[in-house]
């Protein structure tokens, strides 16, 4: 399931119309599904920084499931750095 889920550029804070509680309930009907959370950056920062930020965005969603009260033996969660982007951003943070 893809969210579409907006981050701003180098930053954890996730567009407050996306709600964690909307996933939880979905996963609380189903609890045999399993999950893997992705992480996702832009390419606007270096790529050791940016994977990195995208798998601590990754845990932090899983985590925020988790404390909706879902199992965490059926999530995961991993950061692709800037694999796969939305879209692309120079160095300076303009969009290509």
């Amino acid at each position: 399931m893809s969210s579409g889920v907006a981050i701003k550029s180098r930053s954890m804070s996730m567009d407050p119309t996306w709600t964690r509680a909307d996933v939880a309930a979905i996963l609380k009907a189903y609890p045999q599904v399993e999950v893997k959370i992705g992480g996702y950056t832009d390419n606007s920062a270096d790529g050791n920084y940016n994977l990195k930020l995208s798998q601590d965005r990754a845990n932090a969603a899983l985590t925020q499931i988790v404390d909706l009260g879902i199992d965490r033996s059926g999530l995961a969660a991993e950061g692709y750095g800037e694999r796969h982007p939305s879209r692309q951003r120079d160095r300076r943070g303009t969009s290509a």
